[in-house]
Parts: structure tokens; C-alpha cells; sequence
């Protein structure tokens, strides 16, 4: 978590779990138990670093599948953190759907790293939202809110 909000690219972690939203939460909740301090702060800290989340899932032979990507974020308004799915897995489809609403904070860093692949992005996820389009993309971390609500 230091060295995601410290600024240092292609940090990566794992942590087990399905809810995309939590993972923030989990972070903070791991580095509090280990090192004490404030769960508030950790959690803080957690949201500067995590911006991108990859759900996989098990599947037979022992394999796993990506089964969504999120967008995590504060909203400040509502003092709470959502996750913001862009690509999910539908099982009873049997197909990916899509959102392009991804916020403004991710679009100026991305855009900042890479203008042309985010504009490339930008248009592919475009496309794909509008021939199979996401159904509540939006997930609120119910165990952050309660933190932040401290």
C-alpha cells in the first residue's frame, strides 16, 4: 500500500475474494492488524494505491478466469468507497458486458500516462457498452462506509 500511494507503477497484489469493493478494506484491515495504528488512515492509504481491480474466479482443473474488472474510488460526497465494474462476467449469459462511465480522476491519470491508448480505450469500451451494456455497474463498500463513517 506505501508504494501505491507513494506513486510507483505496476504495483500488483493479491488478496482472496469476489468483492471488488472490499479490497481497500481488506488492505487497511491487514496492514492495521499487522502494524496497528488507525484502520481509518490505513483505509486512506489503501484508496490512494488501489485504483484498478481484477476479479478471477476457480474453474475445473484448478484454473482461474477473470471474471471482472473494477474501478475502485472515494466518492467524497457520500463518504464511502464504490466499486465501479467496467468489464463482468455474466454467467447465466454466458458473455462479458461492458461500461465506459469510467470517473474523471482515472481518465486524467490515464490520459496523463498515455493519451492515445486511453482515447483507444475509451472508444473500444464504447463499443462494447453499447452492444452488451453492464446492469448496476456500481457496488458501495458497505464495511469502508462504516469506517469512514467513524
Amino acid at each position: 500500500m506505501w508504494s501505491g500511494e507513494k506513486g510507483y507503477d505496476g504495483i500488483t497484489g493479491t488478496f482472496h475474494t469476489v468483492d471488488s469493493e472490499d479490497i481497500p478494506y481488506q488492505g487497511a484491515f491487514a496492514v492495521s492488524t499487522r502494524i496497528g495504528g488507525s484502520l481509518k488512515g490505513h483505509l486512506i492509504s489503501a484508496l490512494k494505491s488501489c485504483e484498478l481491480v481484477f476479479i478471477l474466479e476457480s474453474v475445473p482443473n484448478g484454473k482461474k478466469r477473470l471474471a471482472r474488472i473494477s474501478e475502485i474510488f472515494y466518492e467524497e460526497e457520500r463518504n464511502s468507497v464504490f466499486a465501479n465494474d467496467l468489464m463482468r462476467w455474466e454467467p447465466e449469459e454466458m458473455c462479458w458486458s461492458y461500461n465506459d462511465k469510467l470517473t474523471k480522476n482515472l481518465m486524467l491519470k490515464m490520459t496523463k500516462k498515455n493519451a492515445q491508448a486511453t482515447r483507444i480505450l475509451q472508444k473500444e469500451l464504447g463499443r462494447l457498452a453499447l452492444t452488451k451494456p453492464m446492469d448496476q455497474p456500481l457496488k458501495e463498500s458497505l464495511k469502508s462506509k462504516i469506517v469512514l463513517d467513524e
